[in-house]
């Protein structure tokens, strides 16, 4: 996520200093976290695992930094004030919450307060092509769930599995996670972004499978479109919320709390991560629009880089990221361990 926040303090050095080194911490939790638990292994000791989860964390770093850097240096060019960005590490999910910048000046005018809220997702959008293109060719296309091991196996753990009773069934349910029985098997799938199924089906010349195995560089490609599209939505102080507030700065306001609230209720009835991202941002207080000279005309450049935030947040969009599936054990092909 991209926040920005206004604030009275001047940028000084030692912002800098403490920038580069939330900066280094993020990277080495996005490495850590991709490799103990996206590939399932240990990056301190084994090699593969180490080179995967250090492609992961350099290109999704590469695409933080541009979209964070886009907004300062437009923002530097309208001349107005904002610090430098503040990444924030987090261990869970992809090991980031993305990074903040603090407005330490209002804009000027409507055009300056648009082109900066666009120039992030913009600049880290383009990176984000550059790697779901560049790794395509490494993705593995399969038709069905592949699994590990073998059924006896599976059939084992599922055997010694306890039972889940009262509070934590009904979470589960609450969820749409089933618990593995000797019959199905309830699935993760990762929804594929319109931007990952056109970059893939002119490289792989096919359609991407709900089950295929993205690279680590695209898998980066995938968070990328995630953190875009949330950060492009019309809410407050995310960029699509100036984007908004600029091209209807009277009607801003309301706009923010209603696709709030919005995104709160559509979280509730599909995937749970919105309802997650509505509340926090709640609670940060995110959700009221910068102020802006509302007298001042928008140039034809800011109208024409409105529409293409538009199309990238058409393209990156993904109304459920992660929903579940129920399989049949017998579609699922099973990989003997060496």
């Amino acid at each position: 996520m991209s926040g920005h926040s206004l604030e009275n303090e001047k940028a000084d050095p030692p912002n800098v200093i403490r920038s580069v080194v939330m900066f280094v911490i993020t990277t080495c939790s996005v490495y850590l976290v991709y490799g103990f638990q996206w590939a399932n292994g240990n990056p301190l000791q084994d090699v593969g695992v180490a080179w995967e989860s250090a492609q992961f964390a350099m290109a999704l770093m590469t695409i933080l930094l541009c979209h964070e850097l886009g907004h300062y240096f437009v923002a530097k060019h309208h001349g107005f004030e904002l610090s430098v960005p503040y990444f924030l590490p987090f261990p869970f999910a992809f090991g980031t919450l993305g990074a903040v910048i603090h407005l330490k000046s209002l804009p000027k005018s409507r055009t300056a307060l648009l082109e900066m809220g666009a120039a992030g997702p913009i600049a880290g959008f383009i990176i984000t092509v550059l790697c779901i293109l560049f790794d395509a060719p490494n993705t593995v296309n399969n038709s069905t769930l592949q699994m590990v091991g073998s059924y006896d196996e599976y059939a084992q753990q599922v055997l010694e599995l306890p039972e889940t009773t009262g509070v934590w069934s009904m979470v589960n349910t609450w969820l749409g996670y089933e618990p593995p029985s000797l019959e199905t098997m309830s699935v993760l799938i990762m929804e594929d972004p319109l931007l990952m199924r056109i970059g893939h089906m002119g490289v792989l010349s096919e359609p991407l499978s709900p089950f295929a195995q993205l690279g680590p560089i695209a898998f980066a490609g995938w968070v990328g479109c995630l953190i875009t599209s949330i950060n492009l939505l019309p809410i407050g102080q995310l960029d699509g919320g100036h984007i908004v507030n600029a091209l209807f700065p009277s009607k801003a306001k309301k706009i923010s709390k209603g696709v709030l609230g919005m995104v709160f209720v559509y979280g509730l009835l599909t995937w749970k991560g919105w309802m997650v991202w509505a509340t926090l941002l709640w609670f940060m207080k995110a959700t009221e629009p910068v102020w802006v000279p509302s007298q001042t005309t928008l140039s034809i450049r800011a109208l024409v880089v409105s529409v293409l935030t538009v199309c990238v947040f058409i393209l990156c969009l993904m109304l459920e990221p992660i929903y579940s599936e129920t399989i049949s054990i017998q579609d699922i092909v099973w990989i003997l361990q060496e």
